[in-house]
């Protein structure tokens, strides 16, 4: 998934936890914050170490398991017990972003697919890097019915943020500012 699908994911499934729980649509600047970054997090950690250093096997291992996620978010969630709300924000984008990138091999029952959720307890799946930089593979990149799809659901998310902040400047008692 690209970063900006990981975004929407993330603010999405966030948004659905706040409606749930509080009936409220997320607009803080902080909780966002940390929920974009844990969206991207996997990928700011794995990718670099992988592809650019060789400090580990594939762009989807360190990262990308719920073996480091555990006990990270654990970590954080007890020594900062004053800033949980954005532990929280910053966990479900973390674990949005494992189950995005692991959406095909769940859907299709091939879980071997999805071996880095649990790496190193299971096998990593064959992963292949692009073989371009990062600015060439953004620039060769096509509008491939997936692409099309994340960019629909970044849409989305924007359309769902924006009518929070709209009804947060209305005075409305179902969006938030936190």
């Amino acid at each position: 998934m690209f970063p900006w699908g990981h975004a929407a994911v993330g603010y999405l499934a966030y948004t659905a936890v706040r409606l749930a729980r509080d009936r409220s649509i997320p607009i803080a600047w902080g909780p966002i914050a940390a929920l974009a970054v844990g969206t991207q997090f996997a990928d700011l950690v794995d990718k670099p170490l992988a592809w650019e250093l060789a400090l580990l096997p594939t762009g989807r291992s360190l990262a990308h398991t719920f073996i480091v996620l555990v006990p990270v978010i654990g970590a954080l969630w007890a020594f900062l017990p004053e800033r949980r709300r954005l532990v929280g924000a910053f966990a479900v984008g973390w674990v949005t972003h494992l189950l995005a990138d692991a959406r095909y091999p769940l859907m299709d029952g091939t879980l071997e697919g999805a071996g880095y959720l649990f790496w190193p307890l299971t096998a990593l799946p064959p992963y292949e890097p692009s073989e371009h930089g990062l600015l060439e593979f953004f620039l060769e990149l096509r509008f491939t019915p997936e692409v099309r799809f994340q960019f629909g659901l970044t849409a989305l998310a924007a359309a769902v943020w924006l009518v929070g902040r709209y009804r947060s400047s209305t005075g409305s008692p179902r969006s938030a500012d936190s």
